[in-house]
């Protein structure tokens, strides 16, 4: 099932007299955002600017890793420099990466949050590093991704000498990804979040992508449905999409 085949059902009297009155402020890690939505690691959707824009207004984004080591490096310290409140940062598995985690804890730059950014992660190549995030960051929040299934979940829970903080869910999703495509693999939104969310002891569960667009607009109720079916927070890349002020606005070009 995806975020179109469902609907809610008010079968309890609500005493909501409206919504401004819902607090929707959400929690992960040690830190507190405006609500639950995250700019996703799209070069489509953000830039330096506009991430110092989003962390100053309290929204939680993963600055994304497409352009490289050095690129990412060098936002690090535009970030300490500017006073972000937080610093969270995309990373890749190859060497070049676990070069990377040992330069910036060489400049003393600790990420707040780390997501390691894959297509498919539930794939033995990511216990290096993880193992490497663990050593030099035991403090920073550890995000894997993508996977979806029970079997995921179960995995990166127990890999030794290192700790998973949250699973990102959700394979061929977006609207911008080319893996289901190329590959074959995708998911079902709901029905892996279910999987997911069901099987976590531990795990925060982040669902990723698969908003419903309906005439060129973003169903903004499916946060909703996906928090309903356990998720703890939800990657986006159609909402901020259509943002008049950020790349795919400006150049016409969706792409992640």
């Amino acid at each position: 099932l995806n975020y179109e085949n469902i609907h809610f059902e008010n079968r309890t009297l609500s005493t909501t007299v409206s919504r401004s009155e819902i607090d929707v402020t959400a929690k992960l890690g040690n830190f507190s955002f405006v609500n639950p939505v995250c700019v996703a690691n799209m070069k489509s959707v953000q830039d330096w600017s506009l991430l110092k824009l989003f962390d100053s207004a309290g929204v939680m984004y993963s600055k994304h890793r497409i352009d490289g080591t050095e690129e990412v490096f060098q936002f690090c310290k535009f970030a300490k420099e500017n006073d972000f409140r937080v610093l969270s940062i995309s990373i890749g598995v190859k060497e070049e990466w676990v070069r990377f985690l040992h330069r910036i804890k060489r400049e003393n730059i600790y990420p707040d949050f780390l997501t390691l950014d894959l297509a498919n992660a539930y794939n033995v190549n990511i216990i290096e590093i993880s193992r490497e995030v663990y050593r030099l960051f035991p403090n920073s929040f550890y995000i894997v991704g993508n996977g979806m299934t029970k079997e995921f979940i179960e995995w990166l829970e127990n890999i030794p000498q290192t700790r998973v903080d949250a699973a990102k869910i959700g394979i061929g999703n977006s609207l911008a990804c080319r893996t289901k495509h190329e590959t074959g693999y995708s998911s079902s939104t709901i029905s892996h979040l279910d999987e997911c969310s069901s099987a976590a002891k531990r795990l925060k569960i982040i669902a990723d992508s698969g908003l419903s667009i309906i005439d060129n607009k973003v169903s903004i109720g499916d946060v909703s449905k996906a928090i309903r079916f356990g998720a703890d927070f939800l990657w986006s890349g159609s909402i901020w999409s259509r943002c008049s002020d950020n790349p795919a606005a400006k150049t016409g070009r969706y792409f992640g």
